[in-house]
């Protein structure tokens, strides 16, 4: 296979992937968002299912919370129908501790029998797992803890690259990698739920916040940006010369 250096340049330049049809090959091409692909003895057809159109409507927040969790625990519901063994990834992030929380307000956690997998390590300005056990207290789950060496990065390195077929930012894949091999060989669970795409769901990206910024500034809302500033100076690792630009 070649290598497509059009995406090799986009991706050092912006870190920018999966936004279109190609990939990190001359030779192989993906399907785009929303789209599905048909293949037969005629040849194959590529079809559009979903195209989603941003719009804006003034929705009352206490209704769409409301909405929220139910949509959020059916989904938590359908998930757990299953005739094996289901337990569920908890880094400490929001996205995995909702899920497990959730699990334990409806019910599911009674026989401390649910199991779930978390990915920590000895340093402790690295590690999640402070919130972790926070959640631990207040929830009747059986936890199960890996700590991720550097080591195994040179290890399984060339695998994850073979698999993924392409450059990744961060050594969550790693710790991902290694939670699943342990799940599979030292445990019966087979199904995890595993909470991802909240940031993008919810607008939880640094950018997104300084959209808000902006969008107040151009309001003349401006104890809203006093608030936003410096909820971002304190949350996030930025110079306050990054904020002005």
């Amino acid at each position: 296979l070649s290598i497509n250096n059009n995406v090799i340049r986009k991706y050092i330049k912006k870190s920018t992937i999966d936004d279109n049809n190609e990939t990190f090959f001359e030779e192989i091409e993906q399907l785009e968002s929303g789209h599905y692909l048909i293949y037969n003895q005629y040849g194959k057809e590529v079809h559009e299912y979903w195209s989603f159109q941003p719009c804006y409507q003034n929705y009352d927040e206490v209704a769409v919370a409301r909405n929220f969790k139910n949509y959020f625990e059916d989904a938590i519901k359908l998930r757990m129908r299953s005739d094996v063994k289901v337990g569920s990834l908890l880094s400490g992030g929001l996205d995995s501790t909702l899920i497990v929380c959730t699990l334990h307000a409806l019910g599911y956690l009674e026989e401390n029998e649910f199991k779930t997998f978390s990915a920590v390590f000895h340093e402790e300005q690295f590690s999640e797992k402070i919130y972790i056990d926070k959640t631990i207290i207040q929830t009747n789950i059986n936890p199960d803890f890996i700590y991720p060496q550097p080591k195994d990065a040179i290890d399984f390195l060339p695998k994850l690259l073979f698999h993924m077929e392409g450059p990744f930012r961060s050594l969550a894949v790693l710790s991902q990698h290694l939670i699943y091999k342990r799940i599979a060989e030292k445990t019966n669970v087979k199904v995890v739920l595993n909470g991802q795409g909240a940031d993008e769901a919810f607008g939880g990206y640094t950018a997104d916040i300084f959209d808000v910024i902006i969008a107040n500034v151009g309001q003349c809302n401006f104890d809203a940006v006093s608030k936003q500033i410096s909820i971002l100076l304190e949350s996030r690792k930025i110079s306050k010369l990054q904020l002005l630009g």
